[in-house]
């Protein structure tokens, strides 16, 4: 009669598998958790638009007050990484009018302005610095011009239900809002005293920006005369054109952690010399820290961090970001790249803040 045996093979085979699982969903849970996401919200309070001739006119207006407009987006807290859907960019529409025109025929008009996202958003964002770039969000913007009645306070544009379709329904896209912290527009309507409207970043209030040199034509959709007054509207918006909009950028939720930036991501120096770089951190989190460590690390045999590795931030409050810098000394008989790592620590970050810059050492 055979008896059941152990088989030695099959039972390491077995352990490896089973080892390799366990080593997945670890690796899997490790990932998940580097890859949480913060939640981030830009409330736009103000908002100016030059649209060919006309400049400076106000899309949100605080002082009506005019409602905001709002995105709302996750935030990889490692990379800066920023994605929103469609639905994350809510942008109210707002009237604008009296406006005087003559093309096809005179008339007092008012011009309602809405903007519909056409699809998910994408950019970045350095919580450190308030830095924003939207490299993705293209929206379509449909016009609809409404004659004013002689003597009426408004039109249709602003009281829909009571009165007759507007005029014209014109409908721009697509038109990229590639907004962000740099640039301007400038309202020139009076040449002696232009206003300007510069990008700040989000600090945590600031100021995004977005210029184009042209729109495309646009297409009718469904207003009583599209076929005179869309090509009108062209007229009045084309030509170089932006959007500035202003406020603020809201509290950062989810898991807390150090964020780090380092400036220059890369230097060159001649074989002997010295570079400084200037690291940022931040707390992506609430409230104070303290005691957070920054090391910087360079291969030994290229370069070496003087004045000591690591430096302590006393506290860290969120929000407020604090630089620290770091002179890293090539060596003499050193040549090629070196790669430097700064890192943050502290025990209340579930990861390190990490960033990485470039030495590149040329002969003497």
């Amino acid at each position: 009669m055979k008896t059941a045996t152990a088989n030695p093979g099959r039972w390491r085979r077995w352990v490896g598998v089973v080892c390799a699982v366990a080593l997945a969903c670890v690796m899997a849970l490790g990932a998940e958790a580097a890859s949480a996401q913060n939640e981030a919200t830009f409330s736009f309070d103000e908002a100016r638009v030059n649209l060919g001739d006309q400049k400076g006119l106000p899309l949100i207006d605080p002082g009506i007050p005019d409602p905001p407009a709002t995105l709302t987006a996750d935030v990889d807290p490692a990379t800066g990484e920023l994605s929103a859907p469609a639905a994350g960019f809510d942008f109210p529409g707002k009237v604008l009018g009296p406006i005087d025109v003559t093309d096809p025929i005179p008339l007092t008009v008012d011009a309602l302005i809405e903007f519909d996202p056409l699809g998910p958003i994408a950019g970045t964002f350095d919580a450190a610095t308030g830095e924003l770039n939207l490299s993705e969000l293209d929206v379509s913007a449909t016009v609809s011009v409404c004659a004013r009645v002689e003597g009426a306070p408004t039109s249709v544009c602003a009281d829909p239900p009571t009165a007759d379709p507007p005029l014209g329904i014109c409908i721009v896209s697509p038109i990229s809002l590639a907004l962000a912290t740099t640039g301007e527009i400038v309202d020139d309507t009076d040449p002696e005293n232009p206003i300007t409207y510069p990008a700040a970043p989000f600090t945590p209030q600031g100021a995004a920006v977005t210029t184009w040199t042209g729109l495309p034509e646009s297409e009718g959709g469904g207003g009583a005369a599209d076929e005179l007054v869309c090509p009108a509207v062209d007229g009045l918006l084309g030509g170089p054109g932006g959007i500035w909009l202003s406020g603020l950028a809201e509290h950062v939720h989810g898991d807390p952690g150090l964020g780090l930036r380092v400036k220059p991501k890369r230097k060159k120096v001649r074989a002997g010399k010295a570079a400084t770089f200037r690291t940022t951190v931040n707390w992506i989190g609430l409230g104070t820290i303290e005691g957070v460590r920054v090391c910087a690390r360079a291969p030994k045999k290229k370069a070496k961090v003087r004045g000591g590795a690591c430096r302590t931030v006393a506290s860290l409050t969120a929000g407020e970001p604090v630089a620290v810098p770091f002179k890293v000394k090539s060596k003499r008989k050193a040549r090629g790249k070196a790669r430097i790592t700064f890192r943050a620590r502290h025990g209340a970050s579930p990861f390190d803040g990490v960033a990485v810059a470039i030495l590149k050492i040329r002969r003497r």
